[in-house]
Parts: structure tokens; sequence; C-alpha cells
């Protein structure tokens, strides 16, 4: 999709099919997307690197802790080209939106095409299995990695230094 806007993958014709929640927000209430709909983003995935931003509830008590374990434990693929840039508790949710989230994973990918090859493999699709006993709920975007808009910054540490 070379030559398409970044934003133009979060409303194509694939996005549109997917039921809408009452927010006009579209919505996939499992806790997995399936094979269909991950080959389906593919088709219409833009080009190079993709951040997943990846928020998880997980279920009340240690149980679902331990069941999101066995599922990572089960799914790392050394081979698989990723980079967790990072992985902690959700501390807080800043705009007072009313969800409430207690982890975060942010990776970044060299395409959207490595993602999809990463979760539709066997070894993935077998660790899945863990993650409905794992997550009350789970909210997952893929963002186009690029450059900042003109005049941001990339650290708050070239904010201090101007």
């Amino acid at each position: 999709m070379t030559g398409t806007p970044p934003w133009a993958f979060l409303g194509g014709q694939g996005a549109a099919s997917l039921p809408r929640a009452s927010s006009g927000r579209r919505a996939i209430n499992r806790i997995s997307p399936d094979l269909a709909e991950i080959e389906q983003l593919r088709r219409q995935a833009p080009e190079g690197p993709v951040v997943i931003i990846n928020l998880m509830k997980f279920k009340p008590g240690a149980e679902g802790m331990a069941a999101y374990q066995r599922y990572l434990d089960s799914a790392r693929d050394p081979g698989l080209p990723v980079e967790v840039i990072h992985a902690g508790p959700a501390f807080a949710d800043v705009c007072d939106t009313g969800e409430q989230w207690d982890y975060a994973i942010v990776a970044r990918w060299p395409s959207f095409a490595a993602f999809a090859d990463g979760i539709s493999s066997p070894r993935w699709q077998a660790a899945a299995a863990h993650r409905p006993a794992a997550l009350e709920r789970t909210l997952m975007v893929v963002s186009p990695a690029g450059p900042l808009p003109a005049g941001t910054s990339g650290t708050a540490e070239q904010e201090t230094d101007r």
C-alpha cells in the first residue's frame, strides 16, 4: 500500500466490516483474533514496521496471571523478529475513561506480515489456548511505526534542552 497514509489502515474496507460497539468503535469481543481476521488485516496493512500496543485486564486472583505466564512461556520463540519495547503494570488511566488495565506490552515488529506470521504459527496458536483463562479482556492496537510529526520531539530530554 505504498503512498497510502498510515491512518487509512484503520478505516479500510475490512475494518468497516467488523461490528461496531455502541461508541462507534469496532468491537471484537474475544481474547484473541482468529486466523481469518489476521489474514484480512494482513491484506490491508501498511508496509514497514509496526508497533503493537497490548493492554490486558487479568482475570481476578492469581490464576489469571499464572495462565498468562503459561501463555508467554508457551509462545516464546527466540526466532521471532520482535522487539519488546516495554512490558509492565498499567499504572493509571490518565484521561479517566473508566477503563482499568493491569498490564501493558508495547512491541515493535519489522512489518505487520511478520507479526501475522508469528501469531499464526502453530506454536503461538497452541499457546493462545491459555489466554481465555488469563484475560478478562484485552485491547490490541496496531500502529505503523514512523517519524513523529514535524515540530514534536522524540524524547523528554530533547524537550528540556530547548
